[in-house]
């Protein structure tokens, strides 16, 4: 047997003596713990952050331990000290704006590349991002102007980006009350949206939970259409989109040479056009289903039995899922269904709940288009 008590003490001893610290980085426990039953993921995650609690009095030894936020809520915190577990914890969150700035970013680098720009300078009226959204119309006041001789090309391409209209005036002393509680859109979503619609539309068609066709801005498309069953998006997800769509706009504006990109009374260019969106969109879910397809063999058939079968349903009991997947009784299914938890497939709704009697939902980006 090992005394690892007595390891430990060792060890914190030669490291005191050297003055030097050993981090010890514990990652892809999602790996370890997928098929498991919630209870029993629970159970190995609840040995390891006890494992790590015991290194506090070593203070030369210090384990890091990287988990999903999915994963992290699973603990049970009372029995951990929760203000003592929290008060040693980081949170990387990856959300919806964060997803906005990266295609900004990466469409501003390729405005200053395509169009021979050193820079690219923008001016925005900062008083209007204490205004409430409601108070405005979905066109935001936005210019940009590059530092570059080449102005006639950038001139046409982003003259003007749109303007706010404000439906009520606002006092001076209600400005200051605003300015006193705070913006309500950061200067850098704004300026993201700003760079997104010079070629994105402000207004987005997709399929409501009725199958119906509907509209919504930009900005709640895409904090809402590339989550996966956990809430949140990752940046592979938009990067892969970003390349799908220049790739079905290259096609597109190839077999349809005599349109024109101009400019529109809201100040818009609509380069990117609704049916290359929508198809772009539709390329992605497939690619993305494709490869959790093909991501663990054992359970391939019951994932194309599903995947062929959701069709326009996106809410699901235990057994409307086994007999979709024709699972019938089988004894590995509820694993196989926490396997899509951990994928991002599906959201279960009820994960205390005996697994028999869970319920599932169908993130919109996995529901047929």
């Amino acid at each position: 047997m090992v005394d690892v008590e007595a390891v430990k003490g060792l060890l914190q001893a030669m490291l005191t003596e050297r003055g030097s610290i050993l981090y010890i980085l514990i990652d892809r426990l999602d790996e370890f713990t997928t098929s498991k039953e919630y209870a029993a993921q629970k159970q190995m995650l609840q040995g390891l952050m006890e494992c790590e609690r015991s290194y506090g009095a070593y203070d030369r030894i210090r384990p890091k331990v990287f988990l999903r936020a999915d994963l992290f809520r699973k603990l049970d915190f009372d029995s951990l000290g929760k203000d003592k577990v929290l008060e040693r914890t980081v949170e990387f969150r990856w959300e919806p704006r964060d997803a906005k700035e990266l295609m900004a970013k990466r469409l501003a680098k390729n405005y200053r590349s395509a169009l021979g720009l050193k820079s690219i300078m923008f001016t925005v009226d900062t008083e209007l991002l204490y205004l409430d959204e409601a108070l405005l119309t979905p066109q935001q006041l936005f210019t940009a102007r590059p530092d570059s001789p080449s102005t006639d090309l950038w001139s046409r391409a982003i003259r003007r980006i749109g303007r706010i209209r404000l439906l009520a005036r606002v006092s001076s002393s209600r400005a200051a009350r605003l300015r006193h509680d705070g913006r309500r859109t950061h200067l850098d979503d704004h300026l993201s949206l700003g760079i997104l619609t010079c070629i994105f539309p402000t207004e987005v068609l997709h399929k409501d939970a009725n199958g119906n066709s509907a509209s919504m801005s930009l900005t709640k498309y895409l904090s809402s259409h590339f989550n996966l069953g956990n809430g949140a998006t990752t940046p592979r997800i938009m990067n892969r989109f970003l390349a799908l769509l220049f790739e079905e706009l290259r096609v597109y504006y190839q077999r349809n040479r005599d349109e024109h990109v101009t400019v529109d009374q809201n100040g818009e260019y609509h380069l990117v056009k609704q049916v290359v969106l929508a198809s772009a969109y539709a390329r992605l879910q497939a690619e993305l289903l494709d490869s959790f397809t093909m991501s663990d063999s054992k359970w391939s058939g019951w994932f194309k039995s599903l995947k062929a079968g959701r069709k326009k349903k996106y809410t699901f009991t235990f057994g409307e899922l086994a007999a979709l997947a024709g699972a019938g009784k089988h004894a590995e299914f509820p694993k196989f269904l926490t396997y899509l938890v951990h994928l991002g497939v599906l959201e279960c709704v009820q994960s205390d709940a005996d697994a028999t009697r869970r319920r599932y939902a169908l993130p919109l980006l996995f529901r047929a288009s």
